[in-house]
């Protein structure tokens, strides 16, 4: 007889590579956003102006894609820097680099008077 531990172990030993590759694959999807969002940041079309202001206020700054491409290559891409929970990865898909889960954001914007 196979005990619920046992089963457990099985299922974790089943699904763990199929999990491991949609994470990696999860995480290229990611970086490969941030890079495009770098080389339209870095276009000379948008630091001169001609883009419009809207559309610059929308894009990530450099650092902060710089940095979420450090956080890919180092494995803390989905930590929050203030309580080390795993960020939620609908938070990460709405906002790459996302360096905060969202409870700890909340409570950043909170006390500097943003929300």
């Amino acid at each position: 007889m196979v005990s619920d531990i046992d089963k457990k172990l099985i299922i974790c030993y089943i699904f763990f590579p199929f999990m491991e590759a949609l994470m990696n694959e999860f995480l290229e999807m990611q970086k490969g956003i941030l890079i495009e969002k770098r080389k339209r940041y870095n276009d000379p079309a948008f630091r001169s102006g001609r883009i419009p202001e809207a559309a610059r206020m929308k894009d990530v700054g450099l650092a902060y894609i710089e940095q979420a491409l450090k956080r890919i290559g180092n494995g803390t891409y989905e930590i929050c820097i203030d309580c080390g929970k795993t960020i939620n990865r609908s938070r990460l898909i709405t906002v790459q680099g996302a360096i905060r889960c969202i409870q700890c954001q909340t409570e950043v914007e909170q006390n500097v008077g943003l929300n």
